[in-house]
């Protein structure tokens, strides 16, 4: 059971938004790969190195670096806050318009 929490607790991402990069294109090449190769070019790792960096670790150092260039960024308690306050407002606005029919 230790091990299985332990595999549970270090698969977890963290919670990240996205900016939209002009000229940004989503990869296309595994994950695992685009990882390794992310680690080696922006954190100086040998091939080596950037295999042996346990997963959660390289998860965390690429939502860094993603944050560090400006291309992601790590969801606070106010983001999520701010994204459920968004939720409530369009479920309500869901309901007028079913109740009361759309208006422009």
């Amino acid at each position: 059971m230790t091990l299985v929490e332990y595999l549970t607790q270090a698969m977890k991402e963290p919670s990240l938004f996205f900016n939209k990069v002009e000229g940004g294109k989503p990869t296309s090449m595994n994950n695992l790969h685009y990882m390794k190769i992310v680690l080696m070019q922006k954190l100086n790792k040998t091939a080596e190195q950037a295999m042996d960096t346990p997963f959660g670790e390289a998860v965390y150092d690429l939502a860094a670096v993603g944050e560090a260039e400006g291309v992601c960024g790590f969801v606070t308690d106010e983001h999520e806050e701010a994204g459920e306050a968004a939720k409530r407002q369009w479920e309500r606005r869901q309901e007028e318009i079913k109740t009361n029919g759309q208006r422009n």
